[in-house]
């Protein structure tokens, strides 16, 4: 459920859209069942771009539903969210060498075994509030800096024409 026009909700049901022509980039979405209401728990997220991407050493959060410990493969029932540094992207791709190649399309932020985990994949990194990536893939829970993928201008735009569009239809 999207609304009002230029915002996303962050609900609990995760609904992963790949952009045409984009290969293996992942834009995730929520959706919910039925219409949420904003309260003081929930409350819609700005869709729109980032001045600039955040620097090296920014906090930011990131958030899901995804599993809290690697060793156990049950997924949370509540929402978790967990503040993690952006970490630059050469000393990112040492953790992952010599595969995936760490490229501009990509955030990695994590610190301190804090991380995104298995099924956080979809779920928001927000860097001063602003929605700037999404949970693409990592290496096990916080064994290395998280991978997002970069929330661009053109991702935006068709997120947006996508709500549009889903909306129309209903």
């Amino acid at each position: 459920m999207f609304s009002p026009e230029g915002f996303v909700l962050i609900s609990c049901a995760v609904l992963l859209v790949v952009q045409p022509g984009h290969g293996s980039e992942i834009i995730g979405g929520k959706e919910l069942e039925t219409e949420a209401k904003q309260t003081k728990n929930v409350k819609y997220l700005p869709l729109e771009s980032p001045k600039r991407e955040p620097k090296t050493g920014s906090s930011c959060l990131t958030a899901g539903w995804g599993q809290t410990n690697e060793a156990v493969k049950e997924i949370s029932d509540v929402l978790m969210s967990v503040n993690v540094t952006v970490v630059d992207r050469k000393k990112c791709s040492k953790y992952y060498s010599p595969k995936p190649v760490i490229t501009k399309a990509m955030i990695c932020a994590g610190s301190e075994n804090k991380d995104a985990c298995q099924g956080d994949s979809g779920g928001p990194l927000l860097c001063n509030g602003a929605l700037v990536g999404v949970t693409s893939f990592g290496r096990g829970c916080g064994r290395a800096p998280g991978v997002y993928a970069y929330i661009t201008e053109e991702h935006l735009r068709w997120i947006k024409n996508t709500i549009r569009t889903s909306e129309m239809q209903e």
